[in-house]
């Protein structure tokens, strides 16, 4: 598909997700069940209108991960909307500038150099819990776990045959939406 099409479908993907949260501003609340929404490679989906979204997610139920390599990556109103509206942060080894960065962030409990050195699988964190303010601590994480090799086809297939759709049927529904949006109107 490549990354420039993939990152167009990838936005109209969190858009949809986005007006799919705002729908719920007519349920009560208490109906409103979490919904989890990853998002990997964030810098690639990322647009201004995000950090509206950022401020909105929590009373909408929308509980969302955002996961990319550096701070740099992520535009400047985001970064800050992303700063402003997270309960919790889990940083791994860091560069320079994002060490300074995560130093302010983490209240100056922890220093630029803490990030910097940090060992593999090891994590500094601060979570959010019942809204009192986080206090920062080092953690570990679990190293992946090993898995006999030669599962590769069969977990392939598992998943074309439960995800996958045909080149031929996916294709032209794509074409349209795009067409679509260039003779000025949007996609459904």
């Amino acid at each position: 598909m490549g990354p420039d099409h993939a990152n167009l479908v990838g936005s109209l993907l969190v858009s949809q997700f986005q007006a799919a949260a705002f729908k719920r501003e007519a349920m009560p609340e208490q109906e409103r069940r979490d919904f989890y929404l990853f998002i990997d490679e964030f810098q690639n989906f990322m647009t201004e209108s995000f950090a509206s979204v950022l401020s909105e997610a929590r009373k909408y139920h929308l509980l969302l991960t955002l996961a990319h390599q550096y701070l740099e990556q992520a535009k400047p109103a985001v970064r800050q909307a992303v700063f402003g509206n997270a309960g919790s942060f889990i940083a791994f080894r860091v560069g320079g500038p994002d060490g300074e960065a995560l130093e302010q962030l983490f209240a100056y409990d922890m220093k630029r150099t803490h990030f910097l050195n940090l060992k593999k699988h090891e994590v500094i964190a601060s979570i959010q819990d019942q809204g009192s303010p986080p206090a920062p601590f080092r953690g570990m994480t679990l190293a992946p776990r090993e898995y006999p090799s030669g599962r590769k086809d069969a977990i392939m297939s598992l998943s074309r045959e439960r995800y996958g759709r045909p080149r031929a049927t996916v294709e032209p529904h794509i074409r349209k939406l795009f067409s679509d949006s260039e003779a000025g109107k949007s996609p459904p």
